[in-house]
């Protein structure tokens, strides 16, 4: 199961060369952090069993799916905020200090 999101720190060839080793990935989001408990995630799809592709497919579309609600590794155990006020909080302004393009172009002269 999945814990983490992040990025590759080094190329693939960077990596080979190092032997796997050091530090490879630069980790994002963690399952359990902030951003889990910023509202309640969204029902995660019931995938079933990984399958190899060898089964017939017509099978797959025949069976009819269930639905059944995933329970979420975010575990929200204080009183949980609404979602706007947090997006808002961590809303950053960009409008200030930035110069319009007609400005640079005349600046660039």
């Amino acid at each position: 199961a999945p814990v983490a999101v992040g990025v590759t720190s080094h190329s693939s060839h960077d990596m080979y060369m190092c032997g796997g080793r050091g530090k490879c990935v630069d980790i994002i989001h963690v399952v359990g952090d902030h951003l889990c408990q910023l509202g309640k995630p969204p029902a995660r799809p019931d995938l079933g069993p990984a399958t190899t592709g060898n089964e017939e497919s017509d099978e797959e579309d025949t069976e009819e799916e269930e639905s059944t609600e995933a329970t979420s590794p975010c575990d929200n155990t204080g009183e949980s905020e609404d979602l706007a006020t947090n997006v808002d909080a961590l809303r950053i302004d960009t409008t200030q200090g930035s110069l319009d393009e007609h400005e640079t172009s005349t600046e660039s002269r």
